[in-house]
Parts: C-alpha cells; structure tokens; sequence
C-alpha cells in the first residue's frame, strides 16, 4: 500500500515590533484529517482543520547568489490555498496577512491518523513570513503566499530615532547611528548644537555603548584622550572639551555582546568577612548600609578585584552604582593601565560603564582616588563582553536587532570564520536592512546569505570542491533534461576595496601638519588591493572593473580575498540546469551550497560530475525538481 504525505500548516501573529514575547493558539490546517494536535505558544493546543486544496502543488524556489555571478538571491515558497466553500474561514480575512509567521510541515497519512504523533516529528518543508493574501471564487477560496524565509531580516538595522525634540532639529526623526565592529573616521551625529548646554559637543557614534574609540580626531589632526576628548555618561560616542575646527571623526570598535564570564559583587547585602567582601582587599573605606564608603584622607589605590582573573585577549565591562557622593572623585581603572582613556570618574551617584580592553597580560579592577573623597559604592558588576568584529559575532549583532529574535546555523557561520577569520566593520547613520548589511558583509568571502527549511540564517562561500563530497547522485534514471551554459561573472572585479574611510576629507578639510601618509588615507574612501593572478578571456571585464567594496578591515586580509576570488575565476566556471525525479526523502535534505554529483550522455556529464547547488525548485507533490548547478573547476 502506498503512503501519501499530509500537508500541514500553521499561521501566527506577527511578532511585536518589540521582540516581546506573545502567546497564541496558531490556526492549522492540513490536506486531510490529522489526529494529533498543532502545539500553541504558551496556549491550548488545538486541532487541524483539513482545508488545503489538493488542487496546486506547492512549490519552493531558492537561488543564491554572490556579487561576481550577478544573480538574483531569490527565495520563495509557494502559495498554499484554503478551502473555503462552506464559508466556515470567513474569520481570517481581513485579519491574517502580510507578516503572519506560517510553518509548513508533513507527515504520512498513518502518522496523521496516529493521536500520538506529534507536530514536532512531522517533517519541516519550510517556515517563514507571509508575504500577502488574496481570495477568489467570492471568496471561496483563500490564497496564502509564502514570502522569502529571509523577509523577517528586511528590517531597519537601526532601533532607535532621534526624538522630535531633539536638540539637533537636524537629527529630529533620523536613526542614532550603528557601529559593528571597527569603523575608520566615522563623523558620529552632533547631539547638540547648543555650545553652552550640558550636551554640547558630544558625537553620538553608536546607538548604544560602544567598545572603545582608538582614536579621535579634527581636521585629521589627533585629540589627546581626556584632555582634548571623554566618552559622554552614555559611552556612546565622544565628548569634546573644547570647540573643533571640523570636521570631527573617530576611530572605534562598536557594539559589543555579552560573554559567560560574570561577576557581581552587592556592598549592601553581600557578606564582609575579615573586613572586606568576598574577593576584594579593602585598602581604605567601611562598610556602611549605603554600601562601601570610600573615605580616604588623600590619593592612593583603595581597593582591586581578585576573585575574578581578567584574562588575556579578553575584554570586560566594569558596570559601577554609586549610592552616594559627599566629596571627591573616585577613578574605575585596570590595575595595569591607571590613565588609559576607559578609567571612569565617580564624584556622583548615578550607574557607571567601564570597559577594561583586552591585552596581553592578566589584569585586576582597581578603585583610586586622586585627592581626598567621600564616595560610597553599592555594587560592582565585571562581564566579560566580545566585540563584533569576527562574522560570528558580527552577524549574532545584527541578529539581536530584528524583532522576535532570529535564529542562525552557527555550525556554517563558524565554518566559515575558521577558512577566512577576517574583519570586519561598519558605521552606518544612514538607514540599511539587517538582511542588506548581512550580504554586505558576506561580500568579502565570496559568499552569500541564505535561509535553511527551518527559516534560520545559513551563510555560504563560492569555493572549489577540494574533495568534498555530498550524499546526493543523479543518474540517467532520474534525470530528465540538462541544460548547459557558460557562466559570464557580470559582477566580477579582480580589485577589493576595504578599511573603508567614512568620512572622506578634501583638501581644505585637513589640518596643514599632517603628513602625506595620513593626508592621502583622508582623502581616500577605500583602500583597494588586487588579486594576485591572470584572468581568461570571458572574465576579461573584470580586470577594468570598479572595485568591489567589502566591510574588510584588514589590509592584508583585504589582499588574500582578493587573490582568492581571482585564483576562484582563473579558469571559466558551468552552469547546469538539471530537471530530475528525486525522492521527498531526497528533496528535504538539499541545501545551498550542496554538492550533488551528476551522471548524463550528454552536456560534458558522461563521466559524472560534482556540481555545488545554487538553486532549486522543489514540489511538494510532484517528484520532478528543477537544479541550478554549478561547475567550479579546480
């Protein structure tokens, strides 16, 4: 007896613009009757309502591309149709549509007629966004199309705007910047332009607390650190202690995220054995129900941190609660750095952000007064942070930004940061997508940005076999037709441009001193490196081609994917468009970036060959599907 698959699916709300959390039973419904129930989030389960029409395939369509090929990364997944003749589904129009999440799945009809089959073992065709819904036959029918999986990261990278009462008018209504990873001559966002107010001269850089300013500067000239510059009570960008000539920039490492190492340490409620709290030596000051009262007579070293090794080649943030302050200023250090630019002054009470950078050597957190103060401490906090320069970091940054959460295969991204450990940075004022910062940023590998069945984020490089294998071959009694192309590369340029300038100076924008080294890396947007290698005649554009731009921010690093992309198209690459009968089993499995060796007479395939897939049509009910395949010589 021949089992027969059961379509199933079920719609949600959109989540909160918010990210928060919400609670639903989710409509489902399937191609027959099913058993089991279809789990609620935080609510009942309910049943599937058989209301699919059997009547049209369902068909997802994926292909990825990267900048050198000039394809379109298109993704679909079909349209699904609900049954509504009776009128019983009345209810969902006008209230699901565009951004309603769906997961669809299937199981055999025995499973479906088993009570004790679940939702979860049912097999995932695809999860995603809808992208609209339309009805015909007075409504007879409901028609619900299924959006790119990767509709959910066309969102806004920046969370915050400025409000319409912005000191700057000109920033009212107009997103704080984004900084990720490390960003070269940003200009910031004047947050006043008031010259005698309590704001005057802070330059936002980031919308948040960045990881630290290397290097401040105007008209290219360089500000001493806490003389000429500090980072305003918010860390999010600098404040200037006097009137620039302009234009103003920096040099900083942006958002950071949060490690597992962590300790607190409650001056109120934590025990004080031998005089001091646990972990701490107490050099000067008591206990108090305030906390720990720093009450020192003249300068020195009050007191360090040593249940908590700050270890090397990592960063942390010391978060301070000053309960109160009578006189005096009260200094946040790293033992080993007493003036680095990060030492946060407390002379009143408020909550206090540090960041101890990373360095070559263990370090502990010190409290020092510089003349006599009276200042009291309610708790100290020491995390662990990384910084977002790595693509793993960098793209968990920009995940943490889109509503609902987003999840990611971290396996493939990881993968991809072990080959090529590049860096990368951006500054972004203007606004930019999650989803269009995230192929920006896989540009440097050769790679691209695609979704998995289970609407998670997956990345991919273009790359040569090297042996690899797959589980996939096709041979003459499931293909159907071949068709063969040679591969033109339209986008391809053997120059990469990098360690990108963010404010680009022209002459009468630099101070007279500076040298010529500087002078040219001011009035240059990018640095551009060449790929080391001769191209083929059907690459020729590439030579003369503008410089591709990248969020690499390493010279030599910019150099090795360059040379790597001209060493990938040194000899011209193959598409091959397969149409073949393959199992659901089969269909299910492939994923871009998939290597499927093909066997046919014709086509230059009668040897057999690995092609890396690059597309595909998949049908759920049908068992032709149609493959892009390319041909990457070695």
């Amino acid at each position: 007896m021949t089992r027969r698959r059961v379509l199933l699916l079920t719609l949600a709300p959109p989540w909160p613009r918010d990210g928060t959390a919400i609670y639903y039973s989710p409509d489902a419904y399937s191609s027959d009757r099913v058993a089991f129930l279809a789990p609620g989030a935080g609510a009942p389960d309910r049943p599937f309502f058989a209301r699919i029409s059997g009547e049209d395939d369902v068909i997802i369509e994926r292909n990825v591309s990267v900048w050198p090929l000039g394809r379109s990364a298109s993704q679909r997944a079909g349209t699904i149709t609900l049954l509504n003749g009776d009128r019983a589904l009345d209810h969902l129009l006008g209230v699901i549509g565009k951004d309603w999440r769906f997961d669809v799945r299937w199981c055999w009809d025995d499973e479906a007629a088993d009570p004790t089959h679940t939702w979860a073992a049912c097999t995932r065709w695809q999860s995603g966004l809808i992208d609209n819904v339309s009805t015909d036959g007075d409504n007879r029918r409901i028609i619900i199309a299924l959006a790119d999986p990767l509709a959910y990261l066309d969102v806004p990278l920046q969370k915050t705007l400025y409000p319409d009462n912005a000191p700057n008018a000109a920033a009212r209504g107009n997103p704080m910047p984004v900084t990720l990873g490390t960003a070269r001559f940003a200009g910031g966002v004047l947050r006043d332009t008031d010259e005698l107010g309590a704001d005057k001269w802070i330059y936002d850089m980031h919308d948040d607390r960045v990881l630290g300013v290397t290097a401040a500067y105007d008209k290219g000239d360089i500000f001493v650190a806490n003389t000429d510059w500090k980072y305003p009570a918010d860390r999010r960008g600098i404040q200037l202690q006097a009137k620039p000539d302009r234009p103003v920039t920096a040099t900083l490492a942006g958002q950071y995220l949060p490690g597992a190492q962590t300790m607190h340490t409650d001056f109120v409620t934590d025990p004080w054995p031998g005089g001091a709290p646990t972990g701490w030596v107490l050099w000067a000051g008591s206990k108090v129900a305030a906390g720990w009262r720093m009450n020192a007579a003249g300068a020195g070293a009050l007191a360090e941190t040593t249940a908590i090794s700050l270890l090397p080649s990592r960063s942390y943030r010391v978060r301070v609660v000053c309960s109160a302050a009578t006189s005096g200023t009260v200094f946040v250090t790293p033992i080993i750095a007493y003036n680095h630019i990060d030492a946060v002054a407390i002379s009143a009470p408020g909550t206090y952000d540090a960041i101890i950078p990373a360095t070559t050597g263990n370090r502990t957190v010190r409290f020092r007064s510089a003349a006599a103060c009276d200042v009291t401490i309610a708790s100290v906090t020491i995390e662990e942070i990384h910084d977002t320069a790595r693509l793993p970091r960098f793209v968990q940054a920009v995940l943490n930004r889109v509503p609902g959460g987003a999840s990611a295969d971290t396996a493939a991204i990881d993968a991809l940061d072990t080959a090529a450990p590049f860096l990368l940075g951006t500054y972004q004022a203007s606004p930019i997508t999650a989803l269009t910062l995230l192929r920006q940023a896989l540009t440097g590998w050769c790679g691209w940005v695609t979704s998995k069945r289970d609407g998670s984020l997956t990345v991919g490089r273009l790359r040569k076999r090297g042996g690899a294998v797959g589980s996939v071959r096709l041979g003459r009694g499931q293909v159907i037709t071949v068709r063969r192309s040679n591969d033109t590369a339209p986008g391809l340029a053997t120059r990469l441009a990098g360690l990108r300038n963010h404010t680009v100076h022209s002459d009468s924008d630099i101070a007279t001193s500076l040298d010529d080294a500087l002078r040219a890396e001011l009035q240059a947007e990018y640095t551009i490196k060449t790929g080391v290698g001769s191209m083929p005649g059907a690459y020729a554009h590439a030579v003369g081609a503008d410089p591709q731009p990248t969020l690499l921010q390493d010279a030599d690093q910019l150099q090795t994917a360059a040379s790597y992309v001209t060493d990938l198209f040194r000899q011209p690459l193959t598409w091959y468009e397969v149409d073949a009968a393959i199992s659901a089993e089969v269909a299910d499995g492939l994923e871009m970036g998939d290597w499927i060796h093909v066997t046919h007479p014709v086509a230059g395939l009668a040897a057999g060959k690995w092609l890396c897939l690059m597309g595909a049509a998949i049908r759920f009910r049908g068992r032709r599907a149609t493959l892009t395949l390319l041909d990457i010589p070695e």
